[in-house]
């Protein structure tokens, strides 16, 4: 069993306790799934849905973003180039970039839950009452601007764990600005805004080692 949390699963955590009233006393980051509450017999698996190539372009951003661009190394230039990034460069410096030519589709997200559903039923989880599924949405649109795409991911995500023998109860879809909180049950969903406000105070709450209890 892993023994080290990830990020993205502390930082689930804290936005279900302060979105939602998650009682941290009650959970714990460990793995399979990523957060258990054995008092209530609740698990939650967290999984992050991104395209690779995106992925690898901002970590080579992220290395020369400060750097005027005639200094940026050769080989870095050829990646992005080769990933698609397009880049605004303005007087020798870096002022943005769009990390490729992915579409906006919901087609990503539904692959990623698909596979933690078959996971599910290979009774690869810790054994427990109630299952839900936190995404981490990178590759496309879950805001209000955009329910056609949640409606989209909910319907085939049903219909996919219609025959199944174990099923998950919500699925959380995280932007870093909203989460659609979509019950699988009854198909209905709600948007919650996570506000710049709240954002920093989950980031200051990461640095807060002790309210979890890690395996």
């Amino acid at each position: 069993m892993r023994k080290k949390s990830t990020p993205e699963e502390k930082q689930a955590l804290l936005i279900l306790h302060n979105l939602l009233g998650f009682d941290l006393d009650k959970w714990k980051v460990c793995d399979k799934p990523d957060l258990q509450n054995p008092t209530d017999s609740w698990g939650i698996e967290v999984v992050r849905d991104v395209y690779p190539k995106e992925v690898e372009s901002a970590k080579h951003l992220k290395s020369v973003w400060d750097m005027p661009y005639s200094d940026w190394p050769a080989s870095k230039v050829k990646i992005l180039a080769k990933n698609k990034v397009k880049l605004t460069i303005k007087d020798n410096e870096f002022c943005g970039a769009i990390l490729g030519e992915s579409p906006n589709s919901p087609d990503s997200t539904i692959q990623a839950i698909k596979s933690k559903i078959d996971l599910l039923n290979k009774k690869k989880y810790r054994s427990f009452q109630r299952y839900d599924l936190y995404v981490v949405v990178e590759t496309t649109c879950i805001d209000k601007n955009y329910v056609s795409f949640v409606k989209q991911i909910i319907d085939e995500v049903v219909a996919y764990q219609q025959h199944s023998g174990m099923k998950f109860s919500k699925l959380y879809l995280a932007h870093h600005y909203v989460l659609c909180i979509c019950n699988l049950e009854n198909r209905s969903f709600e948007h919650k805004a996570i506000s710049l406000e709240l954002q920093e105070k989950i980031q200051s709450q990461l640095n807060t080692t002790d309210i979890y209890t890690i395996d």
